[in-house]
């Protein structure tokens, strides 16, 4: 990562099964490293605030974990290139 950029953060899009939003919701939130987790209205379900150490762990949770996780049917991840004072 560039220097002067801070940890990783993304926000991934989550559509999941019909009727499994809030089981869905739930598990992500338990996650380490989702630091928030809402249901949305639009084509996506959830959206997902990931604050990670690097982008190892950033790839880990979103391919190893949330991708892989019961009732997700499609993920979108975008990464935050730049916050508020960088």
């Amino acid at each position: 990562m560039p220097e002067g950029w801070g940890l990783p953060i993304a926000y991934v899009l989550v559509r999941t099964d019909v009727g499994a939003e809030k089981e869905v919701l739930k598990r992500l939130r338990e996650l380490k490293g989702v630091e928030e987790a809402y249901l949305v209205f639009g084509p996506w379900d959830i959206i997902a605030k990931l604050n990670v150490p690097d982008r190892a762990e950033l790839n880990r949770l979103v391919i190893w974990e949330i991708r892989r996780m019961e009732h997700i049917t499609q993920t979108q991840t975008l990464s935050v290139i730049e916050t508020q004072g960088s």
